[in-house]
């Protein structure tokens, strides 16, 4: 086996390991235990939460007097 051939059996390899983590999931499960960084949904949800914190902030100081 050639040099050229050890490069494109990687090449597969990493592709199918990779479209494997991809489509069940585990891709997913992994970057959250090594890295622990929230996906976009939780990013979402966070900001939603800001959001609402600061409109709840507003209302209230516009309710005193």
């Amino acid at each position: 086996m050639d040099v050229g051939q050890v490069i494109v059996w990687a090449l597969c390899i990493g592709i199918a390991v990779n479209l494997f983590f991809s489509l069940t999931g585990l891709g997913t499960i992994l970057s959250r235990m090594i890295r622990n960084v929230p996906d976009a949904d939780d990013f979402l949800i966070l900001k939603i939460r800001e959001l609402e914190n600061r409109i709840g902030k507003l209302e209230s100081n516009k309710s005193k007097p």
